[in-house]
């Protein structure tokens, strides 16, 4: 397997097991959890932006930034981080790619979390 086969992890494993030490059902757990209040939140982040929501959208991905270095996701705290600086600014100016880029690493962090489950439901 050469580096451009090698997926990227959408989660740090190190810190989730360091985090929750080890204990797999616990890791799920906080990424389902994670995943339902993300989607959430990401809804939120589009109608803030729809709605020019400013204060809504620094609060959202304040939360998100905070919930998904957390749960030892990866990327989304610096998208989120891009989203709240934006608001701040009072700029939507490429805050919906932002989002859309949000929605992309939820999707892989879901996919890694159902092929988690799968591979454990194998033992």
């Amino acid at each position: 397997m050469n580096i451009l086969t090698v997926p990227v992890l959408p989660v740090n494993l190190e810190r989730l097991n360091r985090l929750l030490r080890g204990n797999c059902h616990l890791q799920q757990k906080l990424l389902y959890l994670f995943l339902k209040q993300a989607e959430i939140r990401t809804q939120s982040l589009r109608q803030g932006i729809i709605n020019r929501d400013f204060i809504s959208i620094k609060q959202q991905a304040h939360a998100l930034r905070g919930s998904s270095a957390t749960a030892a996701i990866l990327q989304i705290p610096e998208i989120a981080e891009q989203l709240e600086n934006l608001a701040e600014a009072e700029n939507l100016e490429g805050a919906m790619e932002l989002v859309e880029k949000l929605q992309e690493c939820l999707i892989r962090v879901r996919v890694f979390v159902q092929e988690e489950t799968l591979s454990q439901s194998n033992f």
